[in-house]
């Protein structure tokens, strides 16, 4: 009973209500579809302005072709279905209370039941077929097979079948299946609906038509499975149940067969289905169902658990090892292993004066500088604050021609840094670009063991004659995740005066359409609305490099580390680009984990090829991808698909060509699967005692973070340790191989034995020739006279327990500093191995800027053969104290005094030298040093007399470096003290 305070909800009210949300709703839509079709257009005046219009056609031609396809023949089907189940309804539906229920929905929707029909149909199809466009890629593929030349062993089938054909027909097949089970849902939803099924009735609850129907419906699920059991005897080459990975004795001998004896209850139970369209009823459907269950379960699980248990197990090298010879096989091919040259080393140990100066090339390019630690220094020294970003995990290794020498030398780009919450005209039409480029050799530093910057500062300053650099303003980078828009009222920051960009990289803004296209792609009212902008002015978007070879070619993998060239007076930056496919049978798949996070690699694959290198203009953004594996099938592939997207390695640049490197993220993948597939043998690896380990660090992050700690628990013992261990990363150094005689820029890595044995086993490079060629070496330590060869950890522990490290890490530690170990070295040289290890510090700051952080600098250097240690402030020292050298044949390795004369009738090497002068400041300097160890206790006035010898032999050494003293004489210098 209603009373006269409650309201009354008339029917125009609800109505309006439920116009009110049905506007909302619809506009939510149409907002949402509006600025995806904004997007679209915004994308394809992208790819227009960089003349990839036809990639981005292709692409979205290939998607918008498979969903209407699938789409299609989903509303096709699932039509042709409800319209049978309309035909074969009874006259009269069967009273109940299910009637009573579906009686209203017949008054209301009975004359529109065609409409409703299409409808359903519709919508489960757009539900099932929108998201095939996803398998673009597999259908491009699919459509451009290019063959192998190679053939399987199981089914003789050419490779491509499996990288090309399977997994689209595998997709297919699956596809149809769920698409069928959803028909019959929908079927039998609709034969409900019209009378055909009854749950709760007296009598007959199907009629015979509706048993005949979903016969023919099952029938089509038992041919569809019955293709799929076909594909799977194919899936069996990338099993992953037996030894390794491929079709392996279980695989063949009881999975195979299982197979094929349900691949023949599938035909049995469809042609009990499709007898049973006559028979009409469940005891034939049931009988074909059950017993496919039975063999299922019987074939496909105990069968083959037993097989692997009685047979296989007992003698499992026996029955595997065929197999296990595949899987080597196969995964040295697809992840690029076949072809590991073997260079000729002999380790003894041995290495005399003159060979030390004959590998002179080896020491003076061995690298100082570590990389994670100049990017601090970079931060700190180079960074302006202002306006661009630090250099954090973007500084390279490379090499460039310095006064006539190829020289390894640390790169980093001040690029344009994030976002700082300014006003919309600072950040997008001020703060446009980032400026510069920071070079500085790898293997020397300056007097302060600093980098010696040779291309620094902003403005700009150059000083390696044999580069230009006119165009250092740089619009896309790593990491730039903001637009710029150029050709505005604004001034856009930069060091010269009335600057502005004239690049090609920009998309026109002009027209008020073309304005809320992009205000309503970024989600900004500026574009459409800023009084910065005027009928000039153009966009900059997709700035990131490797997202913008990403969105122009997704069908590829990228490398996580760009590195930057120079080209052409301005920055360009290479980006290697991999195709990879998880298909490859017998393949292993790649072990990934100990990729970067953001690495593109992080993902199944058992083929792989560095096929393409992109190169992208640093201020015109223009994106070129150049093939330089022309024989990988996969490329060539795209290649058919994509007329126009590729060019041939010999349009590259020649400055581009001349800094092709290795990739890391390939090379630290193929050197984790070498450790164990060098090995030949079925039997060796399937013992894996011979496997070979990457070498560890001590560090818990090799190559020079700043982990090591001091151990001062035992105050009489303080020592340098670890947090852990983990593999060495690859890095990157000139160096000249044992059997060759030019310097050459490679990748490397150290192996020791598998367990825990830590000895150096072998030692493998890797390097790229011009044309993008790639090679790969290995030298194994054949030891002679039964001699280990130590490895990196075990050369960390001989520097921990070193009490010359341990006194300087001590001092340093109690003032507050840090003592950091910078990347280990490993050098190949005569018949020995040499290691180069450079410890930073990084002082404390001083008390009026406490917080303010200190800029790393190499303050000792390490160098290490067999047992014996050289620790000195400077790498010449270390070598010199290594191998009792003058400090002119240190130099002479180092690279800082002139060629040695080699004099037949003297017997040797005899190094030239000048004047004494440098000999009587040496002296003083070590006066000095001993002064400073007789003020101690007093730590105030030890520190004081430390930093004035350390700044007058970092003076001393400068002054070597650069001619304006020389060293003495042995007989010299005893004229001088005699005469003293």
């Amino acid at each position: 009973m209603e009373t006269e305070n409650e309201p009354v909800e008339t029917p125009v009210r609800g109505r309006s209500r439920f116009l009110f949300a049905g506007l909302v709703v619809a506009g939510i839509v149409l907002l949402t579809s509006i600025r995806g079709l904004l997007g679209l257009y915004t994308d394809w005046l992208w790819f227009d302005d960089i003349n990839y219009s036809d990639v981005w056609t292709g692409v979205l031609g290939a998607q918008i072709a498979l969903s209407v396809i699938f789409v299609s023949v989903f509303l096709v089907l699932a039509w042709l279905n409800l319209v049978i189940a309309d035909r074969v309804a009874p006259a009269l539906r069967p009273p109940g209370p299910e009637e009573e229920l579906l009686d209203r929905y017949h008054q209301t929707l009975g004359r529109r039941n065609g409409l409703v029909r299409f409808i359903v149909a519709l919508l489960f199809a757009l539900m099932s077929g929108v998201g095939v466009a996803a398998q673009w890629n597999d259908w491009v593929l699919f459509t451009n097979p290019v063959d192998f030349g190679q053939i399987d062993p199981v089914f003789g089938n050419d490779l491509s079948f499996y990288i090309f054909r399977l997994p689209f027909l595998s997709f297919v097949v699956s596809w149809f299946f769920a698409a069928f089970i959803i028909i019959g849902v929908l079927t039998m939803s609709w034969h409900y609906l019209n009378g055909g099924i009854r749950m709760q009735t007296i009598g007959r609850r199907t009629t015979p038509q509706v048993k005949a129907h979903l016969s023919v419906i099952l029938a089509i699920l038992a041919l569809l499975k019955t293709a799929d059991y076909w594909l799977d005897r194919y899936g069996l080459l990338t099993s992953q149940q037996g030894f390794a990975r491929g079709a392996f004795y279980t695989d063949l001998n009881a999975n195979l067969p299982a197979i094929q004896l349900l691949m023949l209850i599938s035909l049995l139970s469809i042609g009990l289905l499709v007898l049973n369209i006559w028979r009409r009823g469940w005891a034939l459907p049931s009988v074909a169902v059950g017993l496919w269950a039975l063999i299922a379960i019987v074939a496909g699980g105990i069968y083959p658990s037993a097989i692997q248990q009685l047979q296989v197990s007992p003698d499992e090298l026996s029955r595997e090892q065929p197999f296990i010879e595949r899987n080597i096989e196969a995964t040295r091919f697809g992840l690029g292993l076949d072809n590991v040259e073997t260079g000729d080393f002999t380790y003894t140990g041995a290495i005399d004066r003159a060979g030390l100066i004959d590998q002179a090339d080896v020491f003076a390019n061995a690298r100082l500088l570590d990389p994670r630690l100049v990017d601090d220094f970079l931060t700190l020294n180079q960074q302006d604050r202002r306006f661009y970003d630090d250099f954090a995990d973007r500084v390279d290794v490379d090499r460039y021609m310095i006064d006539g020498e190829l020289t390894p030398v640390v790169v980093g780009v001040r690029e344009l840094g994030p976002s700082s919450g300014e006003s919309w005209e600072q950040e997008h039409a001020v703060r446009t670009h980032g400026y510069g480029i920071v070079i500085a050799p790898a293997n020397r530093t300056n007097a302060n063991g600093q980098p010696d910057f040779l291309v620094r500062d902003a403005p700009l300053v150059n000083d390696i004659d044999s580069l230009v650099i006119d165009q250092p303003q740089v619009y896309f980078g790593e990491g730039i995740d903001r637009y710029a828009v150029v050709a505005t009222t604004s001034t856009e920051f930069d060091y010269i005066d009335g600057y502005a960009y004239d690049g090609t990289g920009g998309v026109p803004m002009s027209g008020l359409f073309r304005r809320l296209a992009f205000a309503f792609r970024f989600g900004e009212l500026e574009p459409l609305i800023s009084g910065t902008l005027t009928e000039d002015s153009e966009i900059l978007f997709a700035r990131d490099i490797t997202e913008r070879a990403r969105r122009i070619a997704p069908f590829l993998q990228y490398d996580s580390d760009p590195y930057p060239v120079v080209v052409d007076g301005g920055i360009s930056y290479v980006i290697d680009a991999y195709t990879t496919s998880d298909r490859l049978p017998y393949g292993q798949l790649a072990d990934v984990f100990q990729l970067d996070g953001r690495a593109d690699l992080r993902r199944n694959f058992s083929y792989i090829r560095n096929s393409v290198k992109v190169v992208v203009d640093g201020y015109n953004g223009t994106v070129d991808f150049y093939v330089v594996d022309p024989e990988d099938p996969i490329v060539r592939s795209y290649r058919q698909a994509f007329d126009g997207l590729f060019r041939d390695i010999d349009e590259m640049p020649s400055e581009v060509r001349d800094h092709l490197r290795y990739p890391e993220d390939l090379f630290r993948i193929q050197s984790d699967t070498w450790g164990r597939y060098q090995l030949d043998d079925a039997s060796d690896f399937f013992d894996g005692i011979l496997a070979w380990n990457i070498a560890e660090n001590s560090d818990e992050e090799s190559g020079g973070q700043p982990i090591r700690r001091l151990d001062t628990s035992d105050p009489g013992n303080p020592v340098i340790v670890s947090d852990g261990t983990r593999p060495i990363d690859p890095y990157y150094q000139i160096t000249r191989l044992p059997d060759e005689t030019e310097t050459s820029f490679v990748l490397s890595r150290p192996f020791t034995p598998s367990g825990a044995l830590r000895e150096l086993t072998a030692y493998m490079v890797a390097r790229t020739d011009r044309d993008g060629g790639l090679e790969l070496r290995q030298y194994v330590m054949s030891a002679g006279n039964n001699v280990s060869v130590r490895g990196p950890f075990q050369i960390d522990e001989l520097l921990n327990i070193d009490p010359t490290i341990s006194e300087e890490s001590t001092e340093l530690g109690r003032g507050g500093s840090e003592f950091l170990a910078g990347n280990l070295v490993l050098l190949l040289v005569d018949e020995a191995v040499v290691y180069v290890r450079p410890f930073y510090v990084r002082r404390e700051p001083p008390p009026e800027s406490q917080n303010a952080p200190t800029e790393p600098s190499v303050e000792f250097v390490a160098v290490v053969q067999e047992d014996r240690i050289g620790f000195a402030p400077t790498y010449a020292g270390a070598l010199a104290q290594l191998f009792d050298l003058t400090a002119d044949e240190a130099g002479v390795l180092v690279g800082a005094t002139s060629a040695p004369v080699i004099d037949e009738s003297a017997g040797g090497v005899i190094i030239p030298s000048e004047q004494p002068d440098a000999m009587i400041q040496l002296a003083a300097i070590i006066d000095k040093f001993d002064e400073a160890e007789e003020a101690l206790p007093d730590f105030a006035e030890y520190e004081r007399l430390l930093n004035e010898a350390r700044s007058d032999l970092q003076n001393l050494l400068a002054s070597l470096e650069d001619g304006t003293a020389t060293v003495a004489t042995p007989e010299e210098t005893l004229t001088d003290e005699g005469e003293a």
